[in-house]
């Protein structure tokens, strides 16, 4: 099955013509948010209850791994499941054809926000340190559940994780959003949710420019291939960063 063609930057109904909205809607979006943090949650609880522990990073690598798949795939199969029941197709979530030139902003935009997350962590480290110190624990504790073989680590951080977060994050609500509410707001409620869902508080501003980052290459390029690349491009920015570092 093709994949649609590329086309320009999504619209809603505010700026008259360009891709048509989202079909699923703001209801949609919302039902689909919901739905998903139910399953993440009852998934969540089974798998304490299986490995018999409340804190992840005490399960088993194996265990750790299967966890985070199964939210990923929870990510993936929301989305698609509502473009299906709504007749939107792939083209509605972002999933067409991509345009090279489009690649390279996203990969260049990657870098730049790793740019902010460093000027934000130096900052930090200057104005608070103890804020600081408890941010890096954040992050190593992040870091830690994925403490594995470096080829499945590198094909969660830049290949399972960033589609997991970019088709529900920007194909799914963030378009649902722009079909009714414009680009500022659509974007603003989408990294905020992005943001939050990593529940890493420290790290909050770094995420949200991330968040607000890829709906930018969405609106720009209406395709999920360069939000991906612009994910995985930070993603991996990050990941060489914290190993210099």
């Amino acid at each position: 099955v093709s994949l649609p063609p590329p086309r320009g930057p999504l619209r809603g109904d505010d700026s008259g013509g360009g891709a048509p909205p989202a079909p699923w809607g703001i209801g949609g979006t919302i039902l689909g948010i919901l739905t998903v943090f139910f399953l993440m949650v009852v998934t969540g609880g089974l798998l304490a209850l299986a490995v018999e522990t409340d804190r992840v990073e005490a399960a088993p690598l194996a265990v750790r791994y299967a966890m985070i798949a199964v939210f990923q795939l929870i990510l993936i199969a929301v989305p698609i499941g509502a473009a299906v029941l709504t007749g939107g197709g792939p083209a509605a979530l972002g999933l067409r054809r991509y345009e090279w030139r489009g690649l390279a902003e996203g990969a260049l935009l990657g870098a730049a926000l790793v740019a902010v997350s460093a000027v934000y962590s130096a900052g930090m480290e200057r104005l608070a340190p103890e804020l600081y110190r408890a941010m890096a624990e954040e992050q190593r504790q992040q870091l830690e559940l994925l403490d594995g073989p470096l080829p499945l680590l590198l094909f969660f951080v830049l290949v399972m994780a960033p589609f997991g977060e970019e088709i529900f994050f920007r194909g799914f609500v963030f378009t649902g959003l722009r079909s009714r509410l414009g680009f500022p707001l659509a974007s603003g409620l989408s990294a905020a949710l992005f943001a939050a869902a990593h529940v890493m508080p420290l790290s909050i501003p770094v995420l949200f420019a991330v968040g607000l980052g890829t709906a930018a290459m969405m609106e720009r390029h209406g395709s999920l291939a360069v939000c991906l690349v612009t994910h995985a491009a930070f993603n991996l920015a990050s990941l060489l960063l914290e190993n210099l570092l």
